[in-house]
Protein backbone atom coordinates (compact mmCIF):
# COMPACT_ATOMS: atom_id res chain seq x y z
CA UNK A 1 0.00 0.00 0.00
CA UNK A 2 0.83 3.91 -0.18
CA UNK A 3 3.16 4.46 2.67
CA UNK A 4 1.71 7.79 2.73
CA UNK A 5 -2.07 6.84 2.99
CA UNK A 6 -0.79 4.06 5.78
CA UNK A 7 0.65 7.10 8.32
CA UNK A 8 -2.52 9.19 7.66
CA UNK A 9 -4.65 6.26 8.77
CA UNK A 10 -2.23 6.06 11.94
CA UNK A 11 -2.55 9.97 12.70
CA UNK A 12 -6.51 10.39 11.79
CA UNK A 13 -7.24 7.29 14.16
CA UNK A 14 -4.49 8.34 16.72
CA UNK A 15 -6.41 12.00 16.69
CA UNK A 16 -9.97 10.18 17.04
CA UNK A 17 -8.62 9.35 20.71
CA UNK A 18 -6.59 12.03 21.39
CA UNK A 19 -3.94 9.91 21.41
CA UNK A 20 -1.46 11.19 18.66
CA UNK A 21 1.73 11.15 20.51
CA UNK A 22 1.43 7.92 21.61
CA UNK A 23 0.35 6.24 18.63
CA UNK A 24 1.48 8.21 16.10
CA UNK A 25 5.41 6.72 16.50
CA UNK A 26 3.60 2.65 16.17
CA UNK A 27 2.26 4.18 13.00
CA UNK A 28 4.94 6.37 11.56
CA UNK A 29 7.56 3.67 11.82
CA UNK A 30 5.07 0.86 10.57
CA UNK A 31 4.49 3.21 7.00
CA UNK A 32 8.14 3.94 7.02
CA UNK A 33 9.29 0.34 7.27
CA UNK A 34 11.65 1.51 10.34
CA UNK A 35 11.92 -1.12 13.32
CA UNK A 36 10.67 0.47 16.47
CA UNK A 37 12.36 -2.01 18.88
CA UNK A 38 11.84 -5.38 18.82
CA UNK A 39 13.29 -5.57 14.36
CA UNK A 40 15.98 -3.29 15.44
CA UNK A 41 18.65 -6.13 16.94
CA UNK A 42 17.35 -9.12 14.67
CA UNK A 43 17.41 -7.18 11.92
CA UNK A 44 20.98 -6.60 12.57
CA UNK A 45 21.92 -10.45 12.19
CA UNK A 46 20.80 -10.36 8.58
CA UNK A 47 24.28 -8.80 8.12
CA UNK A 48 25.78 -11.83 9.45
CA UNK A 49 24.61 -13.98 6.65
CA UNK A 50 26.58 -11.99 4.33
CA UNK A 51 27.28 -14.04 1.10
CA UNK A 52 24.37 -16.52 1.71
CA UNK A 53 20.67 -14.56 0.47
CA UNK A 54 18.16 -16.89 1.67
CA UNK A 55 19.97 -17.01 5.28
CA UNK A 56 20.07 -12.90 5.36
CA UNK A 57 16.53 -12.76 4.65
CA UNK A 58 15.06 -15.57 6.75
CA UNK A 59 17.00 -13.81 10.02
CA UNK A 60 15.44 -10.35 8.71
CA UNK A 61 12.28 -11.37 8.78
CA UNK A 62 12.79 -12.92 11.92
CA UNK A 63 13.06 -9.39 12.65
CA UNK A 64 10.22 -7.73 11.09
CA UNK A 65 7.52 -10.66 12.23
CA UNK A 66 8.74 -9.96 15.78
CA UNK A 67 7.85 -5.86 14.93
CA UNK A 68 4.95 -6.63 13.28
CA UNK A 69 3.89 -8.97 16.56
CA UNK A 70 5.26 -6.17 18.98
CA UNK A 71 3.66 -3.24 16.60
CA UNK A 72 -0.23 -5.24 16.77
CA UNK A 73 0.04 -5.88 20.68
CA UNK A 74 1.03 -1.90 21.31
CA UNK A 75 -1.33 -0.75 19.23
CA UNK A 76 -4.03 -3.22 20.62
CA UNK A 77 -3.12 -1.82 24.27
CA UNK A 78 -3.42 2.37 23.19
CA UNK A 79 -6.65 1.16 21.48
CA UNK A 80 -8.16 -0.78 24.63
CA UNK A 81 -7.26 2.05 26.90
CA UNK A 82 -7.78 4.71 25.12
CA UNK A 83 -11.81 3.53 24.63
CA UNK A 84 -11.70 3.11 27.98
CA UNK A 85 -10.56 7.13 28.84
CA UNK A 86 -12.37 8.97 25.76
CA UNK A 87 -16.17 9.48 25.45
CA UNK A 88 -15.96 7.86 21.92
CA UNK A 89 -19.69 7.92 20.04
CA UNK A 90 -18.70 4.85 18.14
CA UNK A 91 -15.80 2.52 18.91
CA UNK A 92 -16.70 0.49 15.62
CA UNK A 93 -14.83 3.86 13.89
CA UNK A 94 -12.03 3.33 15.91
CA UNK A 95 -11.73 -0.63 16.21
CA UNK A 96 -12.26 -0.06 11.73
CA UNK A 97 -9.74 2.70 11.68
CA UNK A 98 -6.83 0.08 13.98
CA UNK A 99 -7.84 -2.85 11.24
CA UNK A 100 -6.82 0.37 8.43
CA UNK A 101 -3.88 1.23 10.56
CA UNK A 102 -2.77 -2.23 10.42
CA UNK A 103 -3.72 -2.84 6.14
CA UNK A 104 -5.56 -5.80 7.21
CA UNK A 105 -8.88 -4.26 6.42
CA UNK A 106 -9.39 -6.25 3.32
CA UNK A 107 -9.03 -9.54 4.80
CA UNK A 108 -11.15 -8.59 7.99
CA UNK A 109 -14.10 -7.07 5.60
CA UNK A 110 -14.10 -10.13 2.73
CA UNK A 111 -14.59 -12.64 5.93
CA UNK A 112 -17.54 -10.48 7.44
CA UNK A 113 -15.93 -10.09 11.24
CA UNK A 114 -18.05 -7.66 13.41
CA UNK A 115 -16.51 -4.42 13.93
CA UNK A 116 -16.23 -4.52 17.64
CA UNK A 117 -13.23 -4.89 20.76
CA UNK A 118 -14.08 -9.27 20.80
CA UNK A 119 -14.16 -10.09 17.09
CA UNK A 120 -11.38 -7.85 16.12
CA UNK A 121 -8.81 -8.43 18.82
CA UNK A 122 -9.21 -11.71 18.29
CA UNK A 123 -8.77 -11.54 14.71
CA UNK A 124 -5.32 -9.51 15.62
CA UNK A 125 -4.69 -11.96 18.28
CA UNK A 126 -5.16 -15.21 17.66
CA UNK A 127 -6.74 -15.79 14.19
CA UNK A 128 -4.41 -18.13 12.40
CA UNK A 129 -6.21 -17.30 9.36
CA UNK A 130 -4.69 -13.80 9.43
CA UNK A 131 -1.32 -14.30 8.74
CA UNK A 132 -1.16 -10.72 10.43
CA UNK A 133 -2.20 -11.78 13.72
CA UNK A 134 0.48 -11.80 16.54
CA UNK A 135 0.18 -15.80 16.64
CA UNK A 136 0.74 -15.78 13.43
CA UNK A 137 3.50 -13.48 13.15
CA UNK A 138 5.09 -15.67 15.92
CA UNK A 139 4.61 -18.73 14.46
CA UNK A 140 6.44 -17.35 11.20
CA UNK A 141 9.41 -15.99 13.22
CA UNK A 142 9.74 -19.32 14.62
CA UNK A 143 9.41 -21.38 11.22
CA UNK A 144 12.20 -18.35 9.93
CA UNK A 145 14.45 -19.00 13.34
CA UNK A 146 14.25 -23.04 12.80
CA UNK A 147 15.66 -22.21 8.82
CA UNK A 148 18.29 -20.58 10.23
CA UNK A 149 18.81 -22.94 13.38
CA UNK A 150 22.97 -23.52 13.18
CA UNK A 151 23.56 -19.97 12.78
CA UNK A 152 21.60 -18.67 15.49
CA UNK A 153 22.28 -18.96 18.79
CA UNK A 154 20.83 -21.44 21.05
CA UNK A 155 19.33 -18.58 23.51
CA UNK A 156 17.99 -16.84 20.57
CA UNK A 157 16.33 -19.88 19.86
CA UNK A 158 15.13 -20.82 22.74
CA UNK A 159 13.75 -17.60 23.58
CA UNK A 160 11.64 -17.66 19.81
CA UNK A 161 10.41 -20.96 19.97
CA UNK A 162 9.24 -20.59 23.99
CA UNK A 163 7.06 -17.57 23.22
CA UNK A 164 5.63 -19.37 19.95
CA UNK A 165 4.89 -22.42 22.83
CA UNK A 166 3.64 -20.02 25.54
CA UNK A 167 0.97 -18.89 23.03
CA UNK A 168 -0.05 -21.74 22.18
CA UNK A 169 -0.37 -22.75 25.98
CA UNK A 170 -2.56 -20.01 26.86
CA UNK A 171 -6.41 -19.53 26.80
CA UNK A 172 -5.91 -16.67 24.48
CA UNK A 173 -9.85 -15.96 24.37
CA UNK A 174 -9.83 -16.09 28.02
CA UNK A 175 -7.03 -13.43 28.07
CA UNK A 176 -9.19 -11.09 25.76
CA UNK A 177 -12.44 -11.06 28.05
CA UNK A 178 -10.85 -11.09 31.18
CA UNK A 179 -7.51 -8.66 31.08
CA UNK A 180 -6.25 -7.93 27.47
CA UNK A 181 -4.18 -5.27 28.75
CA UNK A 182 -2.06 -8.23 30.48
CA UNK A 183 -1.90 -10.30 27.23
CA UNK A 184 -0.75 -7.26 25.16
CA UNK A 185 2.35 -6.20 27.83
CA UNK A 186 3.28 -10.09 27.91
CA UNK A 187 3.87 -9.78 24.17
CA UNK A 188 5.84 -6.16 24.18
CA UNK A 189 7.95 -7.69 27.11
CA UNK A 190 8.73 -11.10 25.43
CA UNK A 191 9.33 -9.38 21.80
CA UNK A 192 12.42 -6.99 24.04
CA UNK A 193 13.23 -9.92 25.72
CA UNK A 194 14.13 -11.79 22.02
CA UNK A 195 15.69 -8.45 21.10
CA UNK A 196 17.88 -8.44 24.45
CA UNK A 197 18.87 -11.64 23.85
CA UNK A 198 19.91 -11.37 20.08
CA UNK A 199 22.18 -8.61 20.94
CA UNK A 200 23.70 -10.35 24.04
CA UNK A 201 24.14 -13.69 22.55
CA UNK A 202 24.57 -12.95 18.88
CA UNK A 203 28.12 -11.72 17.09
CA UNK A 204 27.91 -8.27 15.86
CA UNK A 205 28.25 -7.28 12.42
CA UNK A 206 30.90 -6.39 10.21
Amino acid sequence: GNPLEHLLHGRRFADQLGLRSALGRVADAAALGDGIEAGDGLEQLALTAAGDARHAEDLFWIGRYLERAEDTARMLDVTYHGLLESSVDDPTVVWRELVKVLHLDQPFEERGIQCAEGPVSEFLVLDDQNLGSICSSIACARDNARTVRERISTELWEAINTLHLELQARDLKGDLQRQPYELYRFVKARCHMITAVAADTMPPAD
